[in-house]
């Protein structure tokens, strides 16, 4: 790994990515939806893409893959666009509030791991700090926005993985998910001093 203060460089998955400053850091979370989202084919969505992590890994285990990665930050699409070059890699860059530019039934994978820290544990953060981090009040807000959204993206036999940690209402989220008909499964765990993080699978098809 090669740092410096504004930027830095880091191997994972036989690929070279630059890190910044102003874009979330992949940490434990993100290699967890990486490690489960890398084998899916078809239409693959990296939504909230960061650097480029989760889309551009899969991206490279399938070629003919065709890879969307979203953002509401401009600083991480241009970081994402540089990563795709880096590692000649070719993905669709999109500026997006959740799905607010993206056509309908249309992805086979959504991948999306949120920002879900309850803001008023927040301590004062920059601007694209803000946007990687606060789920808002009680930290819930975009991934409610997000589940009640996404069924409308997907293909018929579309799938999403979506990171939840404990510290979220996940009595509430389960309780969408299955008004939509869908249907959750925890496909991986790890536990920190603090919270539980868990990859879960949605998929349409009720219990």
């Amino acid at each position: 790994m090669q740092r410096s203060k504004e930027s830095w460089l880091f191997e994972f998955e036989n690929l070279t990515f630059e890190i910044t400053t102003d874009v979330y850091e992949p940490a434990e979370d993100s290699f967890l939806l990486t490690k489960h989202v890398k084998f899916e084919k078809g239409k693959v969505l990296d939504l909230g893409c960061g650097c480029g992590l989760v889309g551009l890994v899969n991206a490279k285990h399938h070629l003919n893959n065709e890879v969307w990665c979203c953002d509401i930050n401009e600083k991480a699409l241009r970081l994402t666009e540089e990563n795709a070059k880096r590692n000649g890699l070719d993905v669709r860059c999109v500026k997006s509030d959740l799905f607010s530019s993206l056509p309908p039934h249309y992805f086979d994978c959504i991948a999306f791991n949120p920002p879900y820290l309850p803001k008023e544990n927040e301590i004062s953060l920059k601007e694209e700090d803000e946007l990687a981090f606060d789920g808002k009040i009680g930290g819930d807000e975009i991934i409610t926005r997000f589940l009640s959204q996404s069924p409308h993206y997907l293909t018929r036999r579309g799938r999403i993985f979506l990171i939840v940690s404990s510290i979220n209402n996940i009595e509430k989220f389960c309780k969408m998910i299955e008004e939509q008909g869908m249907r959750y499964r925890v496909i991986e765990e790890e536990r920190f001093f603090f919270e539980k993080i868990e990859v879960w699978l949605i998929e349409k098809g009720g219990k």
